[in-house]
């Protein structure tokens, strides 16, 4: 994907105004997915120190991406696939700011982040593909009913 992880300037440019209306409505639509699955969750399952995970940041990552590959969305730049990631991040929690992304999109050499990433973009898929009901993965994760 890019040269996104090879080039932290790329990572640290991207510029919010290059998003259109129309994909920052998608983007943001994401992240109100990925909340759907929180509102599932106690308060002890769902606090914000459980975002620093690895497997948490890479199911973040790999839904949000897996529903644009969905959309055939041309993403054409590392600024423009780091400017959507934050717009998804900031509506699950505004504390996932640019920061939280850079470093997220930093750690893909992680297993636990690449299978999260994994998770993430299968869940997606499933979904809309209508082979499950809901997307869970994140939800039974922070649960403790999936073993990594």
């Amino acid at each position: 994907m890019f040269k996104l992880f090879r080039k932290k300037n790329a990572i640290d440019s991207y510029s919010l105004h290059s998003v259109s209306e129309e994909w920052t409505v998608k983007a943001k639509r994401q992240g109100l997915s990925i909340n759907m699955q929180l509102a599932l969750l106690d308060e002890r399952h769902k606090q914000l120190h459980c975002f620093e995970d690895a497997y948490v940041r890479g199911y973040l990552f790999g839904f949000t991406n897996a529903s644009f590959q969905y959309m055939d969305a041309l993403i054409d730049s590392d600024e423009l696939l780091m400017a959507i990631q934050y717009l998804a991040h900031s509506e699950i929690e505004p504390k996932l700011d640019k920061h939280y992304v850079v470093k997220s999109a930093s750690m893909m050499d992680s297993p636990l982040f690449n299978k999260g990433q994994m998770c993430g973009g299968n869940d997606y898929f499933k979904f809309m593909n209508r082979e499950i009901i809901a997307p869970l993965g994140l939800a039974s994760y922070l649960r403790g009913d999936v073993i990594i």
